[in-house]
């Protein structure tokens, strides 16, 4: 520890206090936290530590995105009331499949299946049997298909879409009916 002693440049502040030049006015002292050796394992074990925390933090948040993403993702593409893709899906995937059909000069087919009376039916037995109508009908849809290739959505209020890649026309009145005799 070093005194501190009064100089000339102190009594500005300091004379009223009584100090005179050349007094002692307290001490400094000042002290390393590391005297003879560095602890240099210490910091590294810290700084690691810290690292794979960061590290692990980084990976669940990151799990936590994906499946955040996983989830949006779901919300924009598929019907929330029947389970079956969207209109929004239904535009990218005949979009795609036109190309492709014009690509490798295949058929395409569209059929567009409407539940007939379905106002009545909904107006009739309330919203939530006419959401049950809906699933059942596009549950049906779904297991008529049996390509892979075979896509199915919802078009709109009670309207279906089911594209066909591959598919003629006597071939898609054929799937066509299938559909209409299951449900």
């Amino acid at each position: 520890m070093a005194s501190l002693k009064t100089k000339e440049a102190c009594l500005k502040c300091h004379a009223e206090q009584g100090y005179q030049e050349g007094e002692i006015r307290g001490g400094i002292r000042v002290t390393f936290p590391f005297r003879n050796s560095f602890p240099l394992a210490a910091v590294l074990v810290g700084h690691t530590g810290i690292g794979l925390a960061g590290l692990i933090g980084i990976f669940f948040a990151g799990r936590r995105l994906n499946n955040a993403y996983v989830t949006i993702r779901k919300q924009a593409t598929l019907d929330e009331v029947t389970g079956v893709p969207n209109r929004r899906s239904f535009s990218e995937r005949i979009e795609a499949e036109l190309n492709r059909s014009w690509r490798d000069q295949e058929p395409l087919s569209l059929t567009i299946c409407d539940i007939d009376h379905f106002k009545s039916y909904n107006d009739h037995y309330g919203h939530e049997e006419g959401d049950q109508c809906l699933k059942k009908v596009a549950q049906q849809i779904r297991n008529t298909l049996k390509r892979p290739s075979d896509f199915c959505a919802r078009f709109g209020g009670e309207e279906f879409a089911v594209i066909l890649p591959g598919t003629s026309f006597e071939d898609a009145m054929h799937v066509g009916e299938e559909i209409r005799k299951n449900i």
